[in-house]
């Protein structure tokens, strides 16, 4: 069998990934390296976009004490953010891109996941997400996947939207596994993307310019900002520690730290 890398957010993606794919393999993944190490929590930080890596041995759950140096077509995809799964065969040529999340969809996917997945679109690389949803979200979800059909026609690589709720699950998991069986083992798998476009085009049938730009109310969204050639997203983000003060709840940092946070919120 055919061997590939796997290049992991973390050591929870990488855990994930094994647990809810490796009975179902057609290829052995010879090596595992994470982007952020864990030790209690995870790290936070961007050294990955240096191409910093630790290698991971998934069977004893070891991270290496010192990094190991990623290749050139695996930093270029993570400049946007680290991705859950690179996969990547023994000679660092990316396969596919996938990101996994099991929160129901929402707006902030905009501000996390898409760019992700879109990343590797540009680069050629294909890329999936294997969201979870509820279906009867239309609206929201036609704007999911219509972002990302437009930019699969942008970039003319595969951006796809694998969706899915409780009921649909297990199929949609099949899917996942016999799409990167299909690319790592022949480089091909049209039957797997074309179950998946005919479920984005479900979805993009319900698809409504306006709708977005003005809201059902039609009284415009505060947070987009439409210029002549370019439609920017005002990201909200705010340390919830900080501001409600419940330790523990959305904390990131030390004590200095977030104190220093929340002096910077209040000017």
């Amino acid at each position: 069998m055919k061997k590939v890398i796997i290049w992991a957010e973390s050591e929870a993606e990488a855990l994930e990934f094994m647990g809810l794919f490796e009975a179902d393999m057609n290829f052995i993944v010879s090596k595992i390296y994470i982007a952020k190490r864990s030790s209690g929590k995870r790290d936070v930080g961007h050294k990955y976009r240096n191409g910093e890596y630790f290698s991971y041995d998934i069977s004893t759950r070891k991270v290496s004490g010192e990094p190991s140096v990623a290749p050139d077509s695996v930093t270029e995809i993570v400049q946007w953010c680290s991705q859950d799964i690179i996969v990547t065969d023994t000679q660092f040529k990316p396969i596919l891109i996938i990101e996994t999340t099991y929160h129901i969809l929402t707006y902030n996917n905009v501000a996390q996941r898409i760019p992700r997945i879109v990343r590797g679109s540009s680069l050629g690389v294909p890329s999936v997400i294997f969201q979870k949803v509820d279906k009867s979200s239309t609206t929201l979800i036609s704007w999911f996947t219509k972002a990302l059909s437009n930019a699969e026609e942008i970039y003319k690589t595969e951006c796809l939207a694998l969706i899915f709720d409780d009921d649909d699950f297990e199929e949609a998991k099949k899917l996942l596994i016999t799409l990167l069986n299909n690319l790592v083992n022949s480089k091909k798998a049209p039957v797997e993307i074309k179950k998946i476009h005919d479920i984005m085009d479900e979805f993009n049938k319900n698809y409504d310019e306006k709708v977005l730009i003005n809201g059902k109310r039609g009284a415009g969204r505060k947070w987009l900002k439409f210029e002549k050639d370019k439609m920017r997203v005002i990201i909200g983000v705010r340390d919830n520690c900080a501001l409600t003060r419940v330790q523990g709840y959305g904390c990131q940092g030390t004590q200095k730290e977030q104190a220093k946070l929340r002096s910077n919120l209040s000017q």
